[in-house]
């Protein structure tokens, strides 16, 4: 059976979102389609420039937020 990959498949899997099946799938077709290898690499490379996003934030922010918090302006 052939699978219809789509841009959105290819996505999924840059990003892990894909189940161990879907891997095994679009990694083949990676393989063996070089169309689905070109669409790839260009999304991969796109990804890759993307910024990096931080979760974390800065300690001095969490200060800033807690003192703001409890400053009396607030307490209305």
């Amino acid at each position: 059976m052939e699978q219809n990959y789509t841009e959105n498949t290819l996505i999924r899997f840059i990003y892990n979102e894909t189940c161990f099946l879907e891997n095994l799938e679009v990694e083949h077709a990676i393989v063996e389609e070089p169309i689905i290898a070109k669409t790839y690499n260009r999304l991969y490379k796109a990804y890759k420039m993307l910024p990096k996003v931080t979760f974390r934030p800065a300690q001095n922010s969490i200060e800033n937020i807690l003192l703001y918090s409890q400053s009396p302006a607030l307490s209305n």
